[in-house]
């Protein structure tokens, strides 16, 4: 091979190596572009004749693009090797391959100048030390990170102008096909069609997207989901049950209302796992998308079903939003959670509860609390639901005859449904059993290879297909068909709804579905004149409004009232006893709260405080001593003043039994008192008592 001569390249380059990146910026680039390739692998025989013999090829980069320095090692190594001073020229096609912006760029060029490292391409060679090589180079840097620019506004405008003529999509969502004169229409397959059908009922029916999951997955509904491609066998749909996310998504995804949609999340560059990434945020509102048809194409919803369902997933996002959403209906016994507001600052009241297994309940507004000040109100749920369920049985009274036949109706029609539906898989499972057997029927025998594959393809078929025709015979036995009697029953039960809605066993959260059908809001304000008395205003679906006063229940006063004679009690012990000590003396008497509960001490303090007693001060009276404070005072212990106390020795108060000791400081003065204590402590006071016998021999003499 002829050496080429250059002026720029001196010994000292040629005694280091010469490394020649290759980069392409897309897979689709390297598998349909492989001239591109070739022609920058063809660099190396431009380093052996410029005169190096073994020039280092650096194609990590294949398939990366050139915009972010943190996604291409390649391009990491070569600058960490130009760093080391080991690199006597860096080769590329053209600039455009080492970097596609500023930065990166001119932090090559700096290394280079600083470690002696030529620069050079198909054409050239740069030395980035002298003054016009550099100026050369910088002005091929600024055009490749100009291109970029300009092939993304130009990439950008040519897909918005796509997206503007509602043409734009990478793939049809599950449901939709495009025919052979590029219209969208709906999938003909029927059972395609009805299971995404299910999936928008059983969400209006459940109202949460978890639990509509969790219906699928408990009735082992299958649903169909995009393959990425085609799967082994050349279909693009698989059957799977759905998962949390696919739910939500399916139903964010306003294709299926017969829009087309452009631009409906932010999206912002973010460093991720040490490489920037694209990061797709929060969905703007339908108003901010940036292309948007409605009626583009046949949905399976409308558009007013579609927000619809947004509200209620919006509702549910409770942890987000605390203030502004409902909140999905749970299972606590607070009617009005999520829908009760404060209508003196028309903020959301919480629901607290309190108790064994949370049977208590109150509503509280926090107010301005959570900015340092205080809470605005607060009530029981005792106070307000029983009022809430006489106007909700006087709304609902006149349709409930009505709503009683149209359940009956819908209980047939969702068993026609189910039966329908599990039909139509099991004709797709024939389907797929006829298809594996006529692939097997048409193969040669005697080519056992494929015929054994077949075979056991044919034979899978076959056992879903008799799964499925077991599962369809053990529904049909699980679902009866409602007889005429159980019709009876149901249209019976319309005269006994406040029965059946105050029984223990009726689910709270399918009260609170009930409840949120009808009831926009409820407001509740409390008498500026009289605090115990509230007035409610209920706000109907449909603008109708019904307001009722009513007195609210309050501590001691709502059927849970402490007795009298513990409260007098009360009062005598909390002069002298702290409130622990109380509680205790409660317990050995068995005395109960107002609830029939044991004491404790907050349970002390709150009745205390209720009732407006003042607590204990241990330094108010030094007069008098505990059975502890007055063994402390005499040196002995405890028991032994105990003793004392029952043989008169010492006077002691007791208010009433199990209650401490009190005993007056003058009693440790008394004769007859220092002289027993001596005998105590020297051991003559239980012999005199009898307690050591007069022939019990000694064991030391």
């Amino acid at each position: 091979m002829m050496i080429m001569t250059n002026e720029k390249i001196r010994e000292a380059h040629l005694a280091r190596n010469a490394l020649i990146y290759i980069r392409q910026s897309s897979k689709h680039q390297v598998q349909r572009h492989q001239e591109s390739a070739q022609v920058q692998y063809a660099l190396t025989d431009r380093a052996k004749s410029l005169g190096w013999p073994h020039p280092i090829v650096i194609d990590e980069d294949l398939g990366k693009s050139a915009e972010y320095y943190s996604e291409r090692s390649g391009f990491q190594a070569l600058v960490t090797q130009v760093s080391m001073g080991g690199v006597g020229i860096v080769m590329s096609l053209e600039a455009t391959r080492l970097a596609r912006n500023n930065r990166d760029w001119y932090h090559l060029i700096d290394l280079c100048t600083i470690f002696d490292t030529l620069i050079g391409d198909h054409q050239s060679i740069y030395d980035p030390k002298d003054v016009n090589d550099r100026l050369l180079l910088g002005v091929k840097g600024t055009m490749s990170e100009a291109e970029l620019n300009l092939i993304k506004l130009r990439m950008r405008q040519g897909r918005l102008s796509k997206a503007r003529r509602g043409e734009l999509y990478a793939s049809l969502p599950t449901g939709y096909i495009l025919s052979d004169n590029g219209i969208i229409e709906k999938t003909p397959d029927i059972r395609e069609q009805e299971a995404l059908f299910l999936i928008f009922k059983k969400f209006r029916e459940l109202g949460s997207a978890k639990q509509t999951q969790v219906w699928f997955i408990q009735e082992n509904i299958t649903i169909p989901v995009n393959c990425k491609g085609k799967d082994i066998e050349g279909r693009k749909r698989r059957w799977q049950l759905p998962t949390h996310g696919f739910i939500v998504k399916f139903l964010h995804n306003p294709f299926y209302a017969g829009a087309y949609a452009y631009g409906r999340r932010y999206t912002s560059v973010a460093y991720k796992d040490g490489q920037l990434k694209k990061i797709y945020r929060e969905r703007k509102e339908s108003e901010e998308w940036e292309v948007f048809i409605k009626d583009h194409h046949e949905g399976y919803i409308t558009w007013q079903e579609y927000e619809e369902n947004l509200k209620m997933l919006r509702n549910n996002q409770c942890a987000e939003k605390p203030i502004e959403t409902l909140g999905p209906a749970r299972g606590g016994k607070a009617l009005l959670s999520g829908i009760v507001r404060c209508q003196l600052c028309g903020r959301k009241m919480h629901t607290r509860y309190w108790g064994k297994k949370s049977t208590y309940s109150y509503y509280l507004c926090p107010g301005e609390y959570n900015q340092g000040g205080n809470r605005c109100q607060k009530f029981s749920a005792m106070s307000v639901d029983p009022v809430f369920e006489e106007e909700l049985f006087r709304a609902i009274e006149p349709a409930a005859v009505q709503a009683s036949i149209e359940a009956c109706d819908i209980i047939n029609k969702r068993y026609q449904e189910k039966i329908n539906y599990l039909e139509k898989e099991l004709e797709a499972a024939k389907y797929e059993a006829d298809r594996a057997f006529s692939q097997y029927n048409q193969v040669d025998p005697a080519n056992r290879l494929v015929a054994s594959e077949l075979e056991r393809r044919w034979n899978e078929k076959l056992k879903v297909l008799n799964e499925t025709q077991e599962r369809i015979g053990q529904e049909k036995i699980k679902i009866q068909k409602p007889t005429k009697e159980d019709i009876e029953k149901i249209k019976s039960l319309s005269w006994r709804l406040p029965e059946i809605w105050r029984h223990p066993e009726t689910d709270p959260a399918i009260k609170k579905r009930i409840i949120r059908t009808l009831v926009e809001e409820v407001l509740v304000l409390p008498d500026k004149s009289d605090r115990s008395l509230l007035t409610m205003t209920i706000h109907w679906k449909g603008g109708i409004h019904t307001q009722v006063q009513f007195k609210r229940l309050i501590k001691g006063n709502n059927g849970h009232k402490t007795d009298e004679s513990t409260v007098e009690l009360l009062k005598k012990l909390a002069a002298y006893h702290p409130d622990e000590e109380i509680a205790r003396v409660f317990n050995c008497h068995k005395l109960k709260t107002g609830r029939g509960n044991s004491w404790s001490r907050s349970k002390v303090r709150e009745l205390r405080n209720r009732n407006k007693i003042p607590p204990f001060e241990r330094d108010q009276d030094k007069n008098f001593h505990t059975l502890n404070e007055a063994a402390k005072r005499l040196g002995v212990k405890p028991h032994a003043v105990r003793i004392l106390i029952n043989r008169g020795i010492i006077k002691a108060q007791q208010i009433i039994k199990y209650a401490p000791f009190k005993i007056e400081s003058s009693e440790f003065e008394k004769e007859s008192v220092k002289t027993t204590i001596k005998e105590l402590k020297n051991g003559i006071f239980f012999k005199s008592l009898g307690v050591v016998s007069k022939n019990q021999l000694s064991l030391f003499q």
